[in-house]
């Protein structure tokens, strides 16, 4: 099987989210790697409609540490266990806005405060 991840970004609700696959090696191995040493944080403000940031599910437990949602400059990992936050200290979400744009998403997310 082939290692994957999938990228969603978490704007609806009642229908899909608009998403993609990310399978090369340097990017599973970025986001891995922005995912180690992290520091604990309070959980974001979630919205209860539109723009909620990414969430990142794999399709084996062993690349992830559970399901990751980014968001407003928080990483929350949900795991058996729970849900802990971190701080985004190395801009996971810039790099996800930046591959969504890359892979065709970008007019579904919403523009960058100024």
């Amino acid at each position: 099987m082939t290692d994957q991840i999938k990228a969603s970004l978490v704007l609806y609700s009642g229908r899909p989210d608009p998403h993609w696959t990310i399978q090369q090696p340097e990017a599973i191995a970025h986001i891995q790697q922005s995912l180690r040493n992290l520091s604990e944080a309070p959980p974001p403000k979630w919205p209860g409609l539109g723009w909620r940031g990414f969430m990142l599910e794999a399709n084996q437990h062993s690349l992830l540490p559970g399901i990751v949602r980014v968001f407003e400059g928080t990483i929350c990992i949900t795991e058996d266990n729970g849900r802990r936050c971190y701080a985004d200290r190395d801009h996971l979400e810039e790099w996800l806005r930046s591959e969504a744009v890359h892979n065709g998403l970008g007019p579904q997310l919403p523009q960058k405060p100024n």
